[in-house]
């Protein structure tokens, strides 16, 4: 995935097994709008406020936070990210161009200037189509700034070979209960969470921390956050 512009882009799907009946409808209405969450995955960033045409819509966001959802029109939207309490201090300023969609934002990387991974704003467009009947969707996002790549088991089962800083992965699973394993490239466990999918359900897990955060400016190790897309 390339750096960001802020422009809206496709999260992966999913392909859908010939003969299978999928509807459109997601698990939940943009109403002709655009739905927009914001999750806070920067480790050594203060707390953040997002702010719409000159207005905090979110405020005092801390890492690791996933929002609710904003409701935005379907129109240009100017947006910045500040630092709570010192809005002087803007990380990412910009009018986006947001369509009738549901969007996912990540503030992802490190804060300062001493850092490969610099603080950006990337946007998701969220596939909220329906999985088929006893099937969930589950998307993974690798936010590590220390990582190049990730890959992701499953109750002993390879998900993701690898996913890249920055980027996603999107699978389908039997709804229910699972392990999800985040490894690097070497096969090293860097951390294992358990997941409970609902049947035709759409979810993201975040993977937000440092593989490594011994040698990070701060103390956040890495673990993953799940979320229902669209709730």
């Amino acid at each position: 995935m390339p750096p960001s512009t802020a422009e809206p882009t496709a999260a992966p799907g999913t392909e859908t097994p010939a003969g299978t009946d999928v509807p459109t409808d997601g698990p939940s209405s943009t109403d002709g709008g655009a739905n927009l969450r914001v999750v806070h995955a920067v480790p050594n960033a203060p707390n953040i406020d997002i702010v719409v045409f000159g207005d905090p819509a979110l405020k005092d966001e801390t890492f690791r936070q996933i929002s609710q959802y904003l409701y935005l029109g379907a129109e240009q939207t100017a947006l910045s990210l500040v630092a709570t309490g010192n809005p002087d201090r803007v990380f990412f300023e910009e009018t986006i161009d947001f369509e009738v969609a549901s969007y996912t934002g990540i503030i992802l990387g490190e804060a300062g200037n001493n850092t490969d991974r610099p603080l950006e704003f990337r946007l998701f467009e969220e596939d909220l189509s329906l999985p088929e009947q006893g099937s969930a969707r589950l998307q993974f996002v690798n936010t590590a700034p220390d990582a190049q790549t990730l890959r992701v088991v499953s109750d002993d089962e390879a998900l993701f070979g690898g996913v890249g800083y920055g980027e996603t992965a999107s699978t389908t699973l039997p709804a229910g209960s699972h392990q999800l394993e985040i490894r690097t490239p070497n096969g090293e466990a860097v951390t294992t969470t358990e997941v409970e999918l609902a049947d035709r359900g759409v979810y993201t897990a975040f993977g937000m921390g440092y593989v490594n955060p011994g040698n990070a400016p701060t103390n956040a190790p890495f673990q993953v956050d799940v979320a229902e897309d669209g709730d």
